[in-house]
């Protein structure tokens, strides 16, 4: 089955000569057309930066990276500033628990709630 996303129309931009492009594919014979249907996934590709591995998901869009991502080529790392407020109290709290390691950190504290009901 063929899924295919919404129709899209090529512009090619070019602040000095815009048409350079669109000119020089009409002139010549590549079976060409003006639009297309794209495919949603690769059209995704574009648009966005995604990876997934071992627990970890990062997706953001291409006009990030610069600013607030830096990717070290060196080091295959990244560093993103600007965390969203969601994430960065996620963090303190985490880094504020007293019972060191995530997975312990999530025990002690439900084995400290359930005391304190008690």
């Amino acid at each position: 089955m063929l899924i295919f996303g919404p129709h899209y129309t090529v512009q090619v931009l070019d602040e000095d000569r815009p048409a350079t492009f669109a000119e020089f594919i009409k002139a010549g014979d590549y079976g060409l057309m003006e639009s297309f249907t794209a495919h949603k996934r690769t059209l995704n590709q574009f648009r966005r930066y995604t990876g997934r591995a071992e627990g970890l998901s990062i997706s953001f869009e291409p006009h990030l990276l610069g600013s607030k991502i830096e990717f070290d080529q060196d080091s295959s790392s990244l560093t993103i500033r600007n965390l969203p407020t969601q994430l960065t109290d996620q963090l303190k709290r985490r880094a504020a628990c007293p019972f060191g390691a995530a997975r312990q950190c999530l025990s002690a504290c439900h084995g400290a709630r359930e005391a304190k009901r008690s």
